[in-house]
């Protein structure tokens, strides 16, 4: 059975009630969010990662937004639990799995065991000794094998890439595998490059996996050409202001990964750029402020 450690007392830490206040949610969302968390680094191949969790899906079995469960992640982040994708104290905490040489001799006796199950050869055939001379007079250069296709996971991989809002991607991985069934490799991709190309700024992202579930491939949304339709407006430009500091390019990533498209200084003070739309401005200033930074905007005068 997998299992990962837990120390008493861990469910009513105190820093939970911190990461609450920091992201805005109840201490029960924020347990919820920090088991699952320690749950997905115990299953993962590099254990102790976390960046590829899929937010959509546990928001969906917690019944909260998306947002609320990115919230308390950007929170863990900024209070140092979470550290380039891992959580930080992961190899103090738990306990190290490795292949020991006991494990190596228990495993090899155990085969040595199941050998004796194995069928075995019939009396009347053709054994060969390891000794025995080559009689084949076929030359082995014929039995180079051919370069095998290109496979699902580099078609795979060159979707990924195209997709703008990468988060959960073994989730997307196993939609892109479903959807192959229906559709070849250049039509997802030509309908991601067409998603990326056309989404208006005022909505966020789509989970990769959900674009994938719902044949998404095929929308065709409209642009403003046709009667009784209109373009978007674009957006005035203004002066942001970021006050406080935190790692500009991890706030950065977030902003982006919300869909927020939102201009991010390499530092605090002042930059320029299109004006975020009014109804996202709270959801902006709630994630800076997850990041321990203030986001005001001032109209150009």
């Amino acid at each position: 059975m997998e299992w990962f450690r837990s120390v008493h007392g861990a469910p009513r830490h105190p820093k939970w009630q911190a990461v609450a206040r920091k992201s805005g949610q109840p201490v029960s969302v924020v347990v919820s969010v920090v088991w699952a968390l320690m749950d997905h680094a115990s299953r993962h191949a590099e254990r102790g990662r976390v960046d590829d969790l899929d937010a959509d899906d546990l928001s969906a079995y917690l019944m909260v937004d998306e947002g609320d469960v990115l919230a308390v992640i950007d929170a863990l982040a900024a209070k140092g639990w979470i550290t380039d994708g891992r959580i930080a104290s992961w190899e103090e905490h738990q306990v190290r799995r490795e292949d020991t040489s006991a494990e190596r001799t228990r495993a090899y006796r155990e085969r040595k065991r199941g050998d004796s199950d194995a069928p075995v050869t019939r009396c009347d055939a053709v054994v060969t000794q390891h000794d025995a001379p080559d009689t084949d007079t076929d030359t082995d250069t014929d039995r180079t094998p051919p370069t095998p296709p290109r496979g699902i996971a580099a078609d795979f991989s060159e979707w990924w890439e195209a997709y703008p809002h990468k988060v959960g991607k073994q989730a997307a991985d196993k939609a892109y595998r479903k959807a192959r069934k229906a559709v070849d490799a250049g039509t997802l991709l030509a309908g991601v490059r067409r998603y990326a190309d056309g989404k208006p700024e005022d909505r966020p992202w789509c989970n990769p996996a959900t674009w994938l579930n719902q044949g998404r491939w095929d929308d065709a949304p409209a642009d403003g050409s046709g009667p009784g339709e209109t373009r978007p407006q674009p957006r005035p430009e203004c002066i942001m202001v970021w006050s406080g500091d935190c790692d500009w390019a991890q706030l950065a990533r977030r902003m982006k990964g919300h869909g927020y498209r939102v201009e991010v200084p390499d530092a605090p003070g002042e930059c320029r750029g299109p004006a975020p739309p009014p109804h996202l401005i709270p959801q902006i200033e709630k994630v800076a402020e997850s990041f321990g930074v203030r986001f005001d905007v001032r109209e150009i005068q």
